[in-house]
């Protein structure tokens, strides 16, 4: 693909590669041009085709513009996704037409393949709805306006920054987990300077209300510098994690990494990997509709099991990365479990 889709992105947006829980896009690419003795270059031909645009880096960089003229954020995304598929056409007669499902394409914002900021599909969408997608965004909503296929899309984990990794492995490991219960976020999002009252359907609200006050729960508005930030979560037992404006969280990836127990809070949600690992055995999964049973539902699991489950994150941890982490051993990182899902689809 020219430069257009790929290093101007980043010209215009430098720190995302390193910075942005967006970044999987980058990652995944890299890591696929290395793969040598899988690579075809002959796209007639190949199992897959993959395309290797950041659209997520060319969503994120024009915020000043967006915010001072109330645009619609993902409408730069589009153009860049429709401009691929015209040069694809253009360059490979032929080939998009007749081998559309063997399209891989990388959407690793909010709503993935919905190309929008609400999770709704867009225009786009219709264009490459029937590829492989490899999606940050799970969720299953009703036929006709759901963004995600889970016959022909795969879930893939938000990037991990550098700094959080480098960072991740100064803080002590032996910090006493004296938090019962933690969450620190955004509880109260803002559009052009009020409230949404649909951000995170409500929950993070309702969460913050019937526990900021309870004992064991340490409820934080706002964010921290990384380094408390991880202090945070290593003193932790449970993390929650509830949905945003989309059903997944980097608070997942980040409690992972932490050993600390993340609780899913997100219905309709089809997680990171889920075919591979078994979830049961390293996290809590509470219902949208019972946020006042969560006290009760962690207090009742017993301390033989949450050490269980904490052995275990410690085992699935590189499987949520695309770096490779020197604890890793035989464990499969996340590109690793990637190439098996395709793999599985050939």
């Amino acid at each position: 693909m020219p430069d257009e889709f790929t290093r101007v992105p980043l010209e215009l947006n430098p720190q995302f590669e390193h910075e942005s829980m967006f970044a999987a896009e980058i990652h995944i690419h890299k890591f696929l041009t290395q793969q040598r003795e899988i690579l075809s270059r002959d796209p007639y031909t190949a199992e897959f085709v993959f395309v290797p645009i950041y659209s997520s880096a060319f969503l994120t960089v024009q915020r000043e513009q967006v915010v001072q003229q109330r645009m619609d954020p993902h409408q730069w995304q589009r153009n860049l996704v429709e401009g691929a598929i015209r040069y694809i056409v253009k360059a490979y007669p032929g080939l998009f037409e007749s081998r559309k499902s063997r399209f891989v394409w990388v959407f690793s914002h909010d709503f993935g393949a919905c190309l929008n900021y609400i999770p709704v599909a867009s225009e786009t969408t219709s264009q490459v709805m029937g590829s492989v997608v490899l999606s940050t965004n799970g969720e299953v909503r009703s036929p006709g306006v759901s963004c995600f296929d889970q016959n022909r899309h795969i879930v893939i984990p938000p990037a991990v920054s550098n700094e959080f990794l480098e960072t991740l492995s100064r803080v002590s490991s032996d910090l006493i987990r004296d938090k019962f219960v933690y969450f620190r976020g955004t509880i109260e999002w803002k559009w052009f300077g009020k409230p949404d009252p649909k951000y995170s359907k409500g929950i993070r609200q309702r969460l913050y209300k019937l526990y900021r006050d309870s004992p064991g729960f340490f409820m934080f508005e706002g964010p921290t510098d990384l380094e408390s930030y991880i202090a945070e979560l290593k003193s932790s037992v449970f993390c929650l994690c509830p949905r945003g404006y989309a059903s997944w969280s980097p608070r997942f990836t980040h409690a992972v990494l932490s050993g600390c127990v993340p609780v899913l809070i997100a219905e309709n949600t089809v997680h990171p990997w889920q075919q591979f690992l078994d979830y049961e055995a390293f996290s809590v999964q509470i219902s949208e509709s019972e946020l006042e049973s969560v006290e009760s539902v962690l207090k009742a699991i017993h301390p033989d099991r949450i050490q269980s489950m904490r052995k275990r994150l410690a085992e699935v941890a590189p499987s949520f990365v695309y770096q490779q982490l020197s604890s890793s051993k035989n464990v499969p990182s996340a590109n690793e479990l990637l190439l098996r899902s395709l793999l599985e689809m050939s």
